[in-house]
């Protein structure tokens, strides 16, 4: 199991190649390339160099000694105005392309959840028809680039500002999407965050998904608030993620999305940071593969 982290925040400081190296440099194995910043339309990967830009990031990892395991495209996915949404698929196909030229494997796209969970009855229907047919366009893409998308598990909130369910929260509507799409490019990316998040059995999430589960995004929440920090610095029980991953028999990555635990951090203080991510990764993978060896 390869230790990865997320390039945001630190690219949009020190660019990705600059980040790259000093997360090769931390110790970490992998990287999972953000190109979240390609919502805004002054990011340099919506140029015209853009293939040029992914070519120098992946020389530069190669150059380190590190790799591009996954990646994440620019959301929202939609906001149910046709123009603005057709301008973001236009991105969210560049950004598999991208992903690809860098050499990810997965590339993370969120599902369209636009509609309100909680106060539109209609709107997991809805939003089941419009994904289906969103994902099922994305497979020419995928067999194209080389390259599988991965769906998330997503959370919205309420009227009251409560945390509620949303598109692939449950296991069941996760389960009943990837076998509408029925396709071996279309996979699945569970947030371990947001599972919690929303109350789900995450055991039982991670075993419904099998082998379709190809990815993870993996960080800590309290119970009201996507904090995106590193385990343990929250309110998951981690005993039980790991022993859940353990049983799973997911062979993938351990992909931290800790963003708001570097958000702050001054630059001199990056280097020794990471190194401390990175020891909290390799203990977490080492009761993964102890509980493993238990079973």
């Amino acid at each position: 199991m390869r230790l990865s982290t997320t390039t945001r925040p630190i690219c949009h400081r020190l660019g990705q190649e600059n980040t790259v190296r000093m997360l090769s440099d931390a110790g970490f194995d992998a990287f999972d390339l953000s190109l979240l910043g390609m919502s805004c339309d002054d990011d340099e990967m919506n140029g015209g160099d853009y293939r040029q830009r992914a070519a120098r990031i992946r020389r530069a990892a190669e150059d380190a000694g590190i790799v591009c395991n996954q990646s994440h495209a620019p959301f929202p996915t939609s906001v149910g105005d046709a123009v603005v949404d057709a301008k973001m698929y236009q991105k969210i196909l560049r950004a598999i392309e991208v992903a690809s030229l860098v050499g990810a494997e997965v590339i993370v796209v969120h599902p369209r959840h636009h509609l309100d969970y909680n106060a539109d009855p209609d709107a997991p229907a809805r939003l089941f028809e419009e994904n289906v047919a969103f994902y099922t366009s994305l497979v020419p893409y995928c067999r194209d680039f080389g390259i599988r998308v991965a769906m998330e598990n997503l959370w919205q909130r309420d009227a009251a500002r409560h945390i509620v369910d949303s598109t692939c929260a449950r296991r069941a509507e996760y389960v009943r999407y990837l076998d509408a799409v029925d396709s071996e490019w279309i996979v699945a990316c569970v947030d371990v965050g947001h599972a919690y998040l929303v109350g789900e059995d995450f055991p039982a999430l991670v075993g419904a998904l099998a082998d379709r589960l190809q990815a993870l995004h993996v960080h800590d929440v309290q119970t009201d608030i996507d904090l995106h920090t590193l385990p343990y610095f929250g309110c998951i029980p981690y005993d039980e993620v790991i022993k859940a991953i353990a049983a799973s028999g997911y062979g993938g990555d351990l992909t931290f999305e800790v963003d708001l635990s570097l958000q702050h951090v001054p630059d001199d203080l990056l280097p020794d940071t990471l190194r401390y991510f990175v020891r909290v990764g390799r203990q977490l993978i080492s009761r993964i593969e102890a509980a493993r060896r238990a079973d």
